[in-house]
């Protein structure tokens, strides 16, 4: 038996929580082909966006995937196993080069005791005389 019925509807009728996990249903059968947009309904306050119907049959049998689905999420599983791989190793890239530019900058920083600076060749200090003030 076939019946005509909003998402809210859909969801009063399933207990659902919420309009989006009716929806998600509703979508999905629409894409099994076991439910059809038949048209919409206005509202009964007259307001706002109609309602869209979806004709649905009562009882229906679901196939949830297709049969080559374990392979589709081995090649997922190892896709994604490979792009965890790829991150992790350019984010210990860019450790290694933070580490190295960090030893290169100390080391252009470092000022050996024993180094003549050379600084009292560019100053002039006048002698202080305590009688002149």
């Amino acid at each position: 038996m076939k019946i005509q019925l909003s998402v809210k509807e859909f969801q009063d009728l399933n207990e659902l929580k919420n309009p989006s996990e009716a929806n998600g249903i509703i979508n999905f059968l629409v894409k099994q082909g076991l439910a059809t947009l038949v048209g919409t309904r206005r509202t009964t306050s007259g307001r706002g966006k109609p309602a869209k119907l979806y004709e649905i049959e009562q009882n229906v049998n679901v196939k949830l995937f297709e049969d080559d689905a374990q392979d589709l999420l081995d090649k997922w599983a190892v896709e994604r196993a490979e792009k965890i791989a790829a991150e992790k190793t350019k984010k210990a890239e860019k450790d290694a080069e933070k580490v190295t530019v960090t030893k290169t900058v100390k080391s252009e920083t470092q000022i050996n005791d024993d180094e003549d600076l050379g600084m009292e060749d560019h100053l002039d200090f006048e002698e202080y005389d305590e009688e002149q003030y």
